[in-house]
């Protein structure tokens, strides 16, 4: 589907697609300018709760977090698509209880196939991946307000594009270590 956005006084052309964790992540772990911080600094993060939303009819699981860092807490929520959900315990699915109470069995997600949006309540992502996230539809959340520079920094997101804050990668890593995800 193309479309066209009107993002920071600039129009874009761009081809809407569905993204995975992986994708991100690789973005992410690529960018440019390099930074000291982001995926360098995600240890001291803690996922202090966990939940879990599944839908069976729209096949999806929101994993939304409240990560704790240095003082401060965020909201990281990543919401995966085409989830295979099981109707019982199988020898190779994940069994986890879900925000309602009940029991759920689901196939691991695959972060390289499965696809997500993602979303934070961070600065970081916020101003530097937000508005890049919604032009490959892998925002959960609402697009930013158009960004009005103030300052003669360089740009903070140069090659425009989309990818996650440490409080997100975090998040994949607690997911990771319940089985949830490979």
């Amino acid at each position: 589907m193309k479309t066209m956005m009107v993002i920071r006084g600039a129009t874009l052309h761009t081809q809407l697609r569905e993204t995975t964790y992986q994708e991100l992540e690789r973005q992410t772990l690529t960018f440019v300018p390099p930074t000291i911080k982001r995926q360098f600094s995600v240890d001291p993060i803690q996922i202090t709760q966990l939940q879990l939303t599944p839908s069976r009819e729209s096949e999806t699981l929101q994993a939304h977090g409240v990560a704790q860092s240095a003082g401060h807490k965020y909201d990281p929520t990543v919401l995966f698509t085409n989830v295979l959900y099981d109707d019982g315990d199988q020898p190779d699915n994940i069994t986890f209880v879900a925000s309602d109470g009940e029991e759920y069995y689901i196939d691991p997600i695959l972060l390289a196939r499965s696809n997500c949006k993602v979303g934070c309540n961070c600065l970081d992502f916020y101003w530097r991946f937000a508005v890049w996230n919604a032009t490959d539809d892998s925002l959960l959340g609402t697009v930013p307000g158009p960004y009005v520079k103030t300052t003669n920094r360089p740009p903070v997101n140069p090659r425009r594009v989309s990818g996650v804050c440490k409080h997100i990668m975090k998040l994949i890593i607690a997911l990771k270590d319940a089985g949830l995800v490979r």
